[in-house]
């Protein structure tokens, strides 16, 4: 009988061990921060003066800064030598339904075919 009301209390503990940090996982967020993916756009200027585009990125950002930082990590092959284009600075990040600030920005997104 003893054995048996220890092999319990070892389950329970054991149990209450896994579920711990699931719950704990949920409840760090706040009821209005749910982890969803969020697309930004952001104007970009490649190394070497090779020009400017409107690059996409999406993650599980709260901020159009966060977004923008996240672009400086990655570059982008175009062409038929598949020449890489290093991103050199990035003057611009916003949601994917919003309009930025910047004119020469809002032409090359007026221009991007969707």
């Amino acid at each position: 009988m003893f054995n048996l009301k220890k092999l319990g209390l070892v389950a329970l503990m054991i149990g209450s061990l896994i579920a711990t940090p699931l719950i704990a996982q949920d409840y760090s967020l706040s009821k209005g921060q749910k982890k969803e993916r969020v697309t930004y756009k952001c104007f970009v200027e490649y190394s070497g003066g090779i020009g400017y585009d409107i690059r996409q990125v999406t993650g599980n950002f709260h901020k159009a800064k966060q977004a923008s930082q996240s672009l400086y990590h990655y570059s982008h092959k175009n062409g038929v030598d598949k020449a890489n284009k290093p991103i050199h600075k990035v003057f611009e990040c916003v949601k994917e339904n919003e309009r930025f600030k910047n004119l020469k920005a809002n032409n090359f997104d007026k221009n991007l075919p969707r």
